[in-house]
């Protein structure tokens, strides 16, 4: 993946420029994939106004000058290269240049590293100290690995980047978890709804029933079969002509059910435990590591990662090519 990626470097010192072009190389860099290097504030905002578009990272000292005039390198321009990114460049649709810190020194000015990345979140993704380049480098760029739902997510400006952070840490309980997936899934079925509607907002009394929104947004489409069920189907849509712009087709529906479903049993995991209680032997006894894992979610936080993944994938191509247009539209005749 490292092999695709383009990148500039920002380093006033030619040696420092080659070291870590050299080390970027070892890595998996490719050196045909820098677009450009500077020395100066002037410099690299010239670079990153030609090539804003196609930089995926900036390797960046914060200590540069601020012009081949200015010979006394300040921090202070290299954080205004990084706000540049963080607070125009990045908010522009098509943008996402990440940031590694390539510094020389400790951060001086009483911002520890960790609140320094935080404040510039999906932006700075690493420092790496050229003390100890070779592993802080290594580190950085591991860090760099981008999904390309989550850029597609970021680039659309839908406002589920946040839950789809927590879907898809390992590290958050699996209760947070489903529920980050119940809220994602609800917001993009309210969004087919109130394309399907043709009225923004058309269903926000559902904001927080996915299973309601299901079966009266959705499954009320349908006519109902011999045995008085509504199955989503093509032939047993009720609107004809519509079938073409319907979203929920196949599988996407049973992701909707899982989610909810899910979600449900770990809410009320004290009401329908997986321990019974009961002192009688069964003749045979659970593994403690394996009701250990069913207790805590292990594989159920990969199975609801791996649906919405699969839930997104369908609906992203839909929310960028139908809705987006169609909601710019209502928005502006709302105007």
């Amino acid at each position: 993946m490292l092999e695709t990626l383009k990148f500039v470097i920002v380093e006033d010192k030619a040696e420092d420029r080659n070291e870590v072009l050299s080390q970027l190389a070892d890595v998996g860099f490719l050196p045909d994939n820098k677009l450009g290097a500077a020395e100066t504030y002037q410099d690299a905002k010239a670079l990153l106004e030609e090539h804003a578009a196609n930089v995926d990272v900036m390797f960046l000292d914060l200590n540069i000058p601020r012009d081949a005039r200015d010979g006394r390198p300040e921090k202070s321009h290299g954080k205004a290269i990084l706000d540049i990114i963080h607070t125009d460049l990045n908010r522009r649709p098509g943008n996402d240049i990440r940031v590694i810190v390539v510094s020389g020194e400790d951060l001086q000015d009483g911002v520890q590293d960790q609140l320094f990345l935080d404040f510039y979140k999906d932006t700075l993704v690493g420092i790496a100290q050229k003390a100890e380049l070779p592993r802080m480098l290594k580190a950085s760029v591991r860090r760099l690995k981008k999904d390309p739902r989550r850029s597609l997510i970021r680039r659309l400006e839908l406002e589920i980047l946040d839950l789809y952070d927590s879907v898809t840490d390992p590290g958050k309980p699996v209760k947070e978890r489903l529920k980050s997936a119940k809220a994602l899934a609800i917001k993009l079925v309210q969004n087919e709804v109130d394309h399907h509607n043709g009225r923004l907002g058309s269903c926000e009394r559902y904001a927080d029933d996915l299973h309601r929104l299901i079966k009266e947004c959705i499954e009320s489409r349908f006519d109902e079969d011999a045995n008085r069920k509504r199955r989503v189907k093509a032939s047993a849509i009720t609107a004809p002509g519509r079938w073409g712009l319907f979203l929920w087709r196949g599988a996407m529906l049973h992701h909707l059910y899982a989610i909810n479903g899910y979600r449900n049993v770990f809410e009320h995991i004290e009401e329908q435990p997986y321990r019974c209680g009961s002192q009688q032997i069964q003749g045979w006894e659970i593994p403690p590591e394996v009701l250990r894992s069913v207790e805590v979610g292990e594989a159920v936080g990969k199975l609801i990662e791996l649906t919405v993944k699969d839930l997104l994938d369908w609906y992203l191509p839909w929310h960028e090519k139908v809705y987006l247009p169609w909601a710019k539209a209502q928005r502006r005749g709302q105007r």
